[in-house]
C-alpha cells in the first residue's frame, strides 16, 4: 500500500523552501515585502519563498516560454468558478 503524504502551505514550509533557493544558487534578499532572489542576470520576486520557489521552478522547467495557452488558463479559472 502507498503511504498517503499530505504537504501543505504553511510557515513550516518555507524555510525549506528558502534552502531549495540558496542550494540552487540563488542570492536571496528582503525589498520591502518581498523577496527577491538573483542568480546569473535572473531576478524573481515574490512575497513568500514558496512563491519564489514556484517562479524559479517554474522558469527553470519551462524557461523564457514559461506562458502557456488559453486553453490552460481557462480551465484554471474554471477551478475557481462555483
Amino acid at each position: 500500500m502507498t503511504e498517503l503524504i499530505t504537504l501543505s502551505s504553511a510557515g513550516n514550509t518555507e524555510p525549506p523552501a528558502y534552502k531549495l533557493i540558496i542550494d540552487k544558487g540563488y542570492n536571496v534578499e528582503r525589498r520591502d515585502n518581498s523577496l527577491v532572489a538573483k542568480k546569473d542576470g535572473l531576478i524573481f520576486l515574490a512575497y513568500s519563498a514558496l512563491e519564489l520557489l514556484g517562479l524559479i521552478v517554474l522558469f527553470e522547467t519551462k524557461g523564457k516560454n514559461w506562458g502557456v495557452e488559453d486553453e490552460v488558463i481557462d480551465e484554471y479559472c474554471d477551478l475557481f468558478e462555483n
